[in-house]
């Protein structure tokens, strides 16, 4: 046994596993929110935003964390309502955002739109 070799078997201090309560004090995700806080923060540092552009990354972040999926009554299909008020929010938080970007961000916006199907989402801008 590593570092033990001069303890009796029955002094050799146990290894316990992490109580279920600890595990359980974790945050539960939740997924009927469009992007978690690690897609998030994925999207921020992809953007490569400068600190004029973080100070109007906040608004976005925030409108961007209230989207929801809509479930239909099967819980089998999920879309996003165009319409819907968080949407909305996002348009209006977004456009002082959009107006600072280079061509490259707003070319790395147009892809991360594409690899996560979002693409009718994206022509609201």
């Amino acid at each position: 046994m590593l570092g033990y070799n001069n303890l009796a078997p029955d002094k050799v201090p146990l290894l316990r596993p992490t109580p279920d309560v600890a595990r359980s004090s974790w945050v539960k995700h939740d997924r009927d929110r469009l992007f978690n806080d690690v897609q998030l923060a994925s999207i921020e540092a992809r953007l490569k935003l400068d600190r004029k552009q973080r100070e109007l990354w906040h608004p976005v972040e925030s409108a961007l964390r209230a989207i929801r999926w809509i479930h239909d009554r099967t819980h089998k299909e999920r879309s996003l309502d165009l319409n819907s008020e968080e949407l909305i929010r996002l348009r209006t938080a977004a456009v002082p955002l959009i107006t600072t970007l280079r061509n490259d961000q707003k070319e790395e916006i147009r892809t991360l739109t594409r690899l996560m199907g979002l693409e009718q989402l994206a022509s609201q801008f």
